[in-house]
């Protein structure tokens, strides 16, 4: 399974969200892995900046990663802004629709910018940083996410209870056997 936890910069819900996923799903026998901007900048997308095409690659990359580590059998955690529809729903395609659960942290923008601790509004809005979600490059809210969490006080344990809850009752979670990857290999 993947959990896909998407929503503007600075959402505190955003980043709380994966660790605490992490944490129960552990409790529960699962292996888990978190995929987020600080280990994926650093180094697979390291040569990707901040314009919409470098936000669709980086979130390709990130799909197809977490493809891979869910083909191993692990419990797939990201933990992305994902701005654009497109992009969210090629990453539930590279993963497959099954397999994908998107979480909308839904906070409203005035909630993100009180909440800046790196100063990434201020400087947006001072022209300082371009391309920034919700100031100067837009933000498209998920249409129809699986799950919404209000990012703007609510507590995400009652989230977080139901997410645990679907991920051990599908057949990947409850260490019920995937469907293979289709081979790449010919044989004759």
């Amino acid at each position: 399974m993947v959990l896909s936890a998407g929503g503007r910069e600075g959402r505190r819900c955003r980043r709380a969200f994966p660790s605490t996923s992490k944490v129960e799903l552990h409790a529960r026998g699962l292996r888990t892995y978190i995929l987020d901007g600080d280990n994926v900048r650093q180094g697979l997308n390291r040569d990707l900046g901040f314009t919409d095409a470098d936000r669709v690659e980086n979130i390709r990359r990130i799909a197809e990663v977490a493809r891979l580590m869910l083909d191993a059998g692990l419990v797939v955690i990201t933990a992305f802004i994902s701005p654009f529809e497109r992009e969210r729903a090629m990453a539930r395609e590279v993963v497959g629709a099954d397999d994908f659960i998107e979480v909308y942290v839904d906070t409203p923008l005035a909630v993100c910018e009180q909440r800046d601790v790196k100063g990434l509004y201020r400087k947006a809005r001072g022209g300082q940083i371009p391309n920034m979600t919700g100031i100067n490059s837009p933000y498209e809210v998920p249409p129809a996410p699986d799950f919404v969490a209000d990012g703007a006080g609510a507590d995400v344990s009652v989230l977080i209870d139901a997410l645990v809850e679907r991920v051990i009752a599908s057949p990947a979670g409850a260490g019920g056997e995937r469907a293979p990857p289709e081979s790449q290999c010919q044989t004759d």
